[in-house]
């Protein structure tokens, strides 16, 4: 049995016994790259930083358009998660903080929007509000720049209702 000693720094070292099995240097290979693979883990940052610079889902056209509009909205901050953004309110509103979730889907975007009446917003009633989608929130699936501009009027309608309710 051969003994290898691995010297991290000046307080970690570690001993180990080496079976016979192995060679020295294929176990050091092995330990490398075991350790390069901790280090990659170790630099990806937490999914839920709030963020611009950091996206971890796969952006289109229609995301970007319609993202753009949001952030120009006062008062909301967004976060990046695995698979969609979302934007809360800065200060609790009724209802809590959630405002909007965009979530890129191949070409087309899936719209979150905060639980709502719809029927007073939504003339269209192009938004899936029967329980049926994530959250059971009311969802608007957006394939076109005609869509993301109909999601904006329903965004930019909830944030103003929410914004007039919550100076109240």
């Amino acid at each position: 049995m051969l003994k290898i000693s691995i010297k991290i720094d000046n307080q970690s070292t570690y001993r180990i016994d080496l079976e016979e099995e192995y060679s020295p240097v294929e176990f050091i290979d092995i330990f490398e790259n075991h350790i390069a693979k901790v280090k990659k883990l170790s630099d990806i940052p937490n999914s839920s930083l709030i963020s611009k610079d950091i996206i971890r889902f796969e952006t289109n056209n229609l995301f970007d358009a319609l993202d753009a509009k949001i952030q120009k909205m006062p008062g909301l901050i967004h976060k990046d998660h695995k698979t969609m953004r979302s934007y809360q309110f800065e200060k609790n509103v009724k209802g809590g903080q959630g405002f909007i979730w965009l979530a890129p889907r191949n070409k087309s975007l899936w719209v979150y929007f905060k639980k709502e009446n719809f029927n007073t917003f939504d003339k269209e009633k192009k938004t899936i509000n029967d329980g049926s989608t994530w959250g059971e929130y009311p969802m608007m699936k957006v394939h076109d720049q005609k869509d993301v501009k109909y999601a904006y009027e329903l965004a930019e309608s909830t944030y103003k209702y929410h914004q007039l309710y919550s100076s109240k």
